[in-house]
């Protein structure tokens, strides 16, 4: 994703290989997500297809890679989507745009949240 959006091209241009491979190093540290007064789940994109309860955070495999696939990838680039008039048929839906992960609906969030006891998703990756 860093060489797709130009991130790799700009640190190279300005340092060189090695800070952009420190960067890539410090960014496989980063926490996936966060769980603030046990009420609201911050994420950077999203939630899962994947992710059924927030036990299974706990079972990704970290300092890695993101993975193109899995709820590793769907936390960081899953996208929320509008329901059409009301109406909507799949509750995620792929992602063609960003080329991984999901598009997720309210349903989804919803049933999510209720599952477990949360009030909010806050993601972060776009307004």
């Amino acid at each position: 994703m860093t060489s797709f959006f130009n991130f790799r091209t700009e640190v190279i241009a300005k340092y060189d290989l090695e800070m952009y491979e420190r960067f890539m190093d410090s960014f496989d540290t980063l926490p996936l997500s966060c769980l603030i007064n046990g009420k609201f789940l911050a994420v950077h994109g999203g939630i899962s297809p994947e992710l059924e309860t927030l036990s299974a955070l706990n079972s990704i495999p970290r300092f890695t890679e993101p993975p193109r696939s899995g709820i590793y990838c769907d936390l960081l680039w899953a996208d929320p989507v509008e329901v059409n008039n009301g109406k909507t048929r799949e509750r995620y839906k792929v992602n063609e745009t960003r080329g991984c992960s999901f598009f997720f609906n309210v349903d989804a969030a919803n049933t999510f949240l209720k599952r477990n006891k949360l009030l909010s998703i806050v993601r972060a990756h776009e307004a």
